[in-house]
């Protein structure tokens, strides 16, 4: 089932809301869940609150619900955390959580994230924006499911800036962080794309050693044109065992 935001959007223009308000939404038991947006985020900002609460009254019976993604790009870290946290999590086994994320606002600075993603028991794969994966989150995901075998992580243009100004604060994966998480959890490997035109020696930010990365696809910049083989010796270094 895939669901926009105008739905609840609605819902929260009116001045009160009620699960029977979803009585249009009744398809059974949704096993599958897409949530996302085509609203500015004037109108959006205006009507957020209330329309959160909707979307969280929505989704709390939804106990079905095996795979569940969220692009909802105006959805800051505070919102998206409701979102999850209201979202039952037994069992889901697939989430993608593509929500645009600053580092003052984000889930890798918000301790609920961590509790969030510690429900989900039967996860098998999530996909995640880089910069929303620190050593707390990733630790909580190897520790609540030992069925999970996938983490997929995106890094765009729009994070570039964040991961730069995250280094120095120790808010990214660490190379320690990798190989507690590999320890507790072997058989877990991550699916990497990089599309954020990363000059060549910041790619130490994001490719650290221990990571268990299966597959990487990285769009290439002129200056890793001209570099290209150091970039392969790197990889080839740190990642030969896994790809």
């Amino acid at each position: 089932m895939a669901l926009d935001v105008a739905h609840f959007l609605n819902m929260a223009q009116e001045q009160d809301i009620h699960l029977k308000s979803f009585a249009f939404l009744d398809a059974g038991k949704p096993h599958s869940l897409q949530l996302q947006h085509a609203y500015s985020d004037a109108v959006l900002d205006f009507h957020v609150e209330k329309m959160v609460c909707a979307l969280c009254a929505f989704l709390n019976p939804q106990e079905s619900v095996e795979k569940f993604h969220m692009s909802c790009g105006h959805f800051g870290g505070r919102h998206a955390i409701r979102v999850l946290q209201a979202l039952p999590g037994r069992c889901i086994t697939e989430m993608d959580v593509d929500v645009s994320l600053v580092p003052s606002a984000g889930m890798v600075t918000v301790p609920e994230f961590v509790s969030a993603v510690g429900k989900l028991k039967a996860l098998q794969e999530i996909g995640l924006n880089f910069v929303s994966l620190g050593n707390p989150v990733l630790a909580r995901l190897v520790t609540s499911s030992s069925a999970l075998h996938t983490i997929r992580l995106g890094v765009d243009i729009r994070q570039w800036s964040h991961i730069v100004h995250m280094a120095d604060e120790d808010q990214l994966v660490t190379e320690a962080g990798w190989r507690a998480a590999t320890k507790r959890n072997g058989n877990f490997k991550v699916v990497m794309s990089i599309r954020a035109l990363f000059n060549l020696s910041d790619f130490h930010l994001v490719l650290v050693p221990g990571m268990p990365l299966a597959e990487l696809t990285v769009c290439i910049s002129n200056e890793i044109v001209q570099s290209i083989d150091c970039l392969v010796d790197h990889v080839t270094d740190h990642y030969a065992a896994h790809l």
